[in-house]
């Protein structure tokens, strides 16, 4: 290493022994990773031995999340680009790792399972520790259960099974020649049952040819799977959901997974209906394992062993189409091709997976219709008839307070349009000058209320359109603005009114619209301009559809 530094022209400094404190940067960063370590291993219960592919790990996630020095994760600073986190996977999360085709033969599982130990270095993929092979895979083909941890996992099902889950010391540095390779295949299984006679019993002891430990005994359940032409005889082993349904399916499972059997346990004759099990099993469990088959047409329905149900269920469907008058019935015409109709079938289960009723549904096989042969007379047609509007009523309720602003006295104004019953329209604003009187405050707010009723106004007024106003009217519950706004005649107290507000005046006297006196308990926008006792601010918020009862 001096050399090649030397060679650079690369000067080398070196700390002092036991004085961590002068690489200060990269001692903290250590004891950053230390606590990550111990984070992951600890709520993934992954052994301590595998503390190397929980650093990879930590540091690949932590170079891809921002920190509290930077917006931009160390990703970013060194690629220039935004990293993606959206395959970022938990720690000792339970992994199904996928077997490609070109290896796999024809009785081999498509996935393994194993455990997510990182993320690959070179390639894109995950790193994965199967368990069966104790080895570490690197793959992009896995699928994630990230609910479950992998190793509490994999120890529940060893434990119905009866072996435990013995890992590899591969970080060790101990010799590990004595180490037994494959302590995960080992099972015997011996006889549990008195049911069926055996003609030889075995001894659970491992076999001469194989290096295997013993484990406890293995157990078989013998299922019956209901179906409607009869009953499947399947065997699986006590904690899997393993189906094996012949001979050779169970010669085969047991050579892969080097268990030793005797064929005469196993009893695959359709001939006897109770479920006969090399465990006891109580009436619930049993039960449970009953294939519950839903049919696909009538005849199913009737030779199934739920016939008696499936009938409860068409009748009921029936005589609910009757009730209803669904149908009416009529002579078959001639030359008319009659659609075929069918039963569909559903059972309904409740949040316990407990069976709550049988239902059947009786439907037209509308996919037999052809387009061009009275396609559109096959079901009745609805339709929701709207009448066409011809005339409308536009209203707008303007309001104002005066004063109340004690910083500088400006008063708030309001108002709100409808047309018919369905407001459109509303606003609430700070006036741009102090008014002297209640009169000068709402004249003001009507002149703002009136520019927008007018531009409401002339949008229905189109021809494109074609609707007519019944009525166009604003409303104001003071008397005194009201004949100003329609009196040309100014007095000392109207004067200094700014001009810009009599445009309220040439409006009215255009005749472009009314407008009346309405009493303030009455007025709508009242409530845009002043706090209310809560009985009245909930009538007016009703009256404004604001919220539903």
């Amino acid at each position: 290493m001096d050399n090649f530094l030397t060679e650079l022209g690369i000067k080398h400094e070196i700390t002092n022994s036991y004085t961590p404190e002068m690489n200060g940067v990269a001692e903290r960063f250590n004891l950053t990773a230390l606590d990550g370590i111990k984070i992951l291993l600890k709520s993934s219960e992954v052994p301590h031995k595998f503390w190397g592919e929980a650093l990879l790990c930590f540091t690949y996630a932590w170079n891809r999340i921002c920190h509290k020095d930077s917006n931009k994760t160390p990703f970013e600073k060194y690629s220039g680009r935004k990293p993606s986190v959206l395959h970022l996977k938990p720690f000792g999360c339970l992994a199904y790792a996928g077997v490609p085709k070109q290896i796999r033969k024809k009785f081999d599982m498509r996935a393994k399972m194993g455990i997510m130990m990182g993320y690959a270095q070179r390639t894109k993929g995950y790193r994965i520790w199967l368990i069966d092979e104790n080895k570490l895979v690197e793959t992009i083909n896995v699928r994630f259960d990230e609910n479950k941890r992998g190793i509490n996992f994999r120890q529940k099902v060893n434990s119905n099974l009866g072996y435990n889950l013995n890992l590899p010391d591969y970080y060790d540095d101990e010799d590990d020649s004595d180490r037994v390779k494959d302590s995960l295949t080992s099972r015997l299984v011996s006889k549990t049952s008195t049911e069926t006679p055996p003609t030889s019993e075995k001894p659970n002891v491992c076999s001469d040819n194989h290096s295997l430990i013993p484990c406890t005994e293995v157990k078989w359940i013998r299922n019956i799977g209901r179906k409607v032409t009869g009953s499947n005889v399947y065997y699986s082993t006590e904690g899997e959901a393993t189906r094996l349904k012949s001979f050779n399916e169970i010669e085969r499972y047991c050579k892969r997974h080097n268990i030793e059997y005797d064929p005469s346990l196993f009893n695959f004759r359709k001939d006897n209906i109770e479920s006969q099990g090399f465990s006891d099993l109580s009436e619930q469990q049993e039960a449970l394992m009953v294939e519950v088959t839903i049919p696909n047409c009538y005849k199913q329905a009737i030779r199934s062993r739920d016939a008696s149900k499936w009938r409860d269920a068409m009748d009921k469907e029936i005589n609910v189409m009757m009730e209803r008058k669904v149908w009416v019935l009529v002579d078959h015409p001639d030359n008319i091709k009659i659609l075929e109709n069918r039963l569909v079938y559903t059972i309904k289960y409740d949040e316990n997976n407990k069976i709550v009723r049988y239902k059947a549904r009786l439907v037209a096989r509308g996919n037999t219709q052809l387009r061009s042969e009275s396609f559109d007379e096959v079901f009745q047609e609805y339709k929701l008839e709207l009448s066409k509007v011809k005339s409308l009523k536009l209203r707008c309720y303007s309001d104002s307070d005066f004063a109340t602003n004690r910083d500088d006295r400006v008063s708030m104004g309001g108002f709100i349009t409808f047309i018919d019953e369905t407001p459109i329209l509303s606003r609430t604003f700070k006036q741009k000058s102090v008014s002297l009187s209640t009169m000068e405050a709402e004249y003001v707010s009507l002149t703002e209320a009136a520019k927008e009723f007018i531009w409401l106004k002339n949008v229905i007024d189109n021809k494109s359109l074609n609707l007519e106003l019944s009525e166009n009217i604003m409303f104001c519950d003071n008397q005194a603005a009201i004949s100003f706004s329609k009196s040309p005649v100014e007095n000392c107290r109207t004067k200094h009114i700014d001009v810009r507000y009599h445009f309220l005046r040439n409006l009215i006297y255009d005749k472009v619209f009314q407008i009346k006196y309405i009493g303030t308990k009455n007025n709508l926008a009242d409530i845009f301009t002043k706090p209310m006792v809560k009985e009245k601010l909930l009538e007016f918020c009703r009256k404004l559809f604001l919220f539903r009862e």
